[in-house]
């Protein structure tokens, strides 16, 4: 399966479980409704700003929250000294 479209499974499975309509998801998250829809139907990827703020609208635990990013095609960020070090060398 398609990462775009994996995602926008995902999302939907999120946004139902949560009782919220594509237009509710998008008026408590800050993003627009069309934004929603592509992330839905598989025609965008979100960025992880996007994430950020879709993961606490739908208000998910921890083990759903682990789950969105990478259904988006994204890595967890790096934690402790190795984030630091690849900050500090701009990698």
């Amino acid at each position: 399966m398609a990462v775009e479209k994996e995602f926008g499974t995902v999302l939907r499975l999120f946004r139902m479980r949560a009782g919220l309509t594509p237009g509710e998801l998008a008026a408590t998250s800050g993003l627009s409704p069309s934004s929603i829809q592509s992330y839905e139907y598989g025609r965008r990827r979100p960025d992880a700003a996007s994430i950020t703020r879709l993961r606490a609208a739908l208000k998910l635990d921890n083990g759903d929250q682990a789950r969105l990013r990478p259904a988006a095609g994204l890595t967890a960020p790096e934690r402790g000294w190795k984030a630091s070090l690849q900050k500090a060398h701009g990698t």
